[in-house]
């Protein structure tokens, strides 16, 4: 089933997205190789938080899991992001800050420690991130 384009336009109308000053979000960088073979299931140590993307926290051996080849603690930054529906009571949904937006609120410290572990990959190589809202 397809979404007509007035749909896709409606839904895109009705969500608005808050900044969440009272909360931030806690960054990981992830080195993913294009070459899948030479991925492996990094286990990332748990930090207090609520992961944004469920599916990668591991409650019994508390850690995240994430698939790539090493993994960088950025550290916390002081914003997160929430997805509301105004016409919707009580639904929001913490939302991934995107990645082009990272660097807006990383401080000199984390910008250069990031740029110093990112120069270890090439081209061969994606960086995502795994993020956490900072909740305790």
């Amino acid at each position: 089933m397809e979404i007509s384009a007035k749909e896709s336009k409606d839904l895109k109308k009705d969500l608005e997205f808050d900044p969440d000053d009272d909360y931030g979000t806690r960054i990981f960088a992830i080195a993913v190789a294009n070459k899948d073979y030479l991925n492996e299931h990094l286990c990332i140590p748990t930090v207090s938080g609520v992961p944004i993307c469920e599916e990668v926290h591991d409650l019994v051996r508390d850690c995240y899991y994430a698939m790539g080849v090493s993994w960088h603690d950025i550290g916390e930054i002081p914003v997160s992001f929430r997805l509301t529906m105004p016409d919707i009571i009580g639904w929001e949904v913490n939302f991934p800050i995107p990645a082009e937006m990272l660097e807006k609120y990383l401080n000199s410290s984390q910008k250069k420690s990031l740029e110093h572990w990112r120069e270890r990959y090439g081209d061969d190589y994606k960086i995502k991130y795994l993020q956490i809202r900072s909740v305790y």
